[in-house]
């Protein structure tokens, strides 16, 4: 059986983002979304997500954009003076790779951030990164662990099937040959991690190799190369722009019930 998660990243970051989100749910594909628990208009997307109470949402634990929440949050490499996370996660992620004190700091980050999530009062269905920083071997430990205890049941393991989704994507062969190589690597470790404890997760994710340039075309192009198994669609719509407009696309539609793909939401892993 076919069955296909997709889900919307950011919700939270702007209102036109989650105008998109909720617009993709009501009248698209869409079956989850990821909550960003530093965004600027928490309260306003808490009453979005109350009020679509079948959209299903899960934390997008953020590292590296927006304030930080954990006042212990304060490594250089990680924050500025204004105490907002930079940007640069290859040099944050070499750093935290070595230093217990910086993993401690990412630990009570990633706590403020569950609290903040446990204060909305919505149900928590699973935990992935802004940016895929849970890919990161010490983060996504940290996060499996911290999920664990708080009984959140699936988490999102980053690791496009070159097979399906890497002849999508002629126009970035050089950086997805990279992306191929450290994804795969990296999601070997995560998933043995995860097998050890109660947390689940998808056979597949789509959409690494195309990020943030999904359109209808190429949505059309990948339902007809997705094998059976349960496989998550991870989407970043904003109001008009491609990705949005192919969530909500009749033909992408059509052309899910023709191949008989279920859409089913994180709860069904």
């Amino acid at each position: 059986m076919k069955q296909l998660i997709v889900t919307a990243d950011d919700f939270g970051k702007t209102a036109s983002i989650n105008e998109a989100i909720i617009s993709a749910y009501t009248h698209g594909i869409l079956t989850n979304t990821s909550f960003m628990m530093n965004s600027p208009i928490l309260e306003d997307t808490v009453r979005l997500a109350k009020a679509n109470p079948n959209l299903q949402v899960g934390m997008h634990v953020t590292l590296s954009e927006g304030k930080a929440l954990a006042a212990t949050t304060k490594a250089k490499c990680l924050v500025r003076s204004d105490h907002t996370f930079k940007t640069d996660l290859a040099k944050a992620g070499f750093a935290i790779h070595f230093s217990t004190k910086l993993q401690e700091q990412i630990r009570q980050e990633i706590i403020a951030q569950f609290n903040v999530f446990q204060n909305t009062g919505l149900k928590l269905e699973h935990v992935d990164c802004h940016h895929h920083f849970q890919i990161h071997p010490e983060i996504f430990s940290i996060l499996l662990e911290e999920s664990e205890k708080r009984g959140v049941r699936t988490i999102r393991i980053p690791n496009d099937p070159w097979h399906i989704t890497g002849s999508l994507s002629p126009n970035h062969k050089i950086r997805n040959f990279f992306y191929r190589y450290v994804f795969s690597t990296l999601a070997k470790s995560a998933k043995a991690k995860t097998n050890k404890t109660t947390l689940k997760y998808a056979d597949g994710t789509l959409g690494l190799y195309q990020t943030g340039e999904i359109h209808e075309t190429w949505l059309l192009q990948l339902l007809d190369k997705i094998p059976d198994g349960i496989f998550e669609l991870y989407t970043h719509p904003d109001k008009d722009n491609q990705e949005y407009k192919a969530l909500i696309s009749p033909k992408v539609r059509e052309k899910i019930n023709e191949l008989h793909i279920h859409l089913i939401p994180y709860s069904k892993i």
